[in-house]
């Protein structure tokens, strides 16, 4: 995934696929470690707004960016999605990230657990 405001670079997130969440959330352990955050930069009292979600663990403050995420098709080639980011404030830590809805909700999602097979097909653009 690409968050401009955050690093030039494309970074590899671990998402959780969660078709209980609808939105797309990096947690504070992948915030530290894959985007170089600091607790300071977790801190909702430090951003220019921030978004409650209620969820399964309590409810969280979140900092919406703007984000890409690009997925690799069986050919090789990349789908790019554009979609909204939201970072969770340092307490999320506990927390994966989630691949939520607003992401999935573009694609077909295929599950064969016997396998461990997961596949998105896009069906939007």
């Amino acid at each position: 995934m690409h968050v401009p405001e955050l690093r030039d670079e494309w970074i590899s997130v671990p998402f959780v696929i969660d078709t209980g969440a609808a939105h797309t959330c990096i947690h504070a352990v992948d915030a530290t470690r894959l985007f170089g955050l600091k607790q300071a930069d977790l801190d909702p009292a430090n951003w220019p707004g921030s978004t409650l979600i209620q969820g399964v663990g309590g409810t969280l403050a979140y900092r919406e960016l703007r984000a890409s995420y690009a997925f690799q098709r069986d050919d090789d080639a990349w789908e790019i999605v554009e979609a909204p980011v939201r970072f969770g404030e340092f307490r999320s830590s506990s927390t994966p990230s989630l691949l939520g809805w607003d992401v999935l909700s573009q694609f077909r999602l295929e599950v064969e657990a016997s396998l461990d097979f997961i596949r998105l097909t896009r069906t939007k653009s």
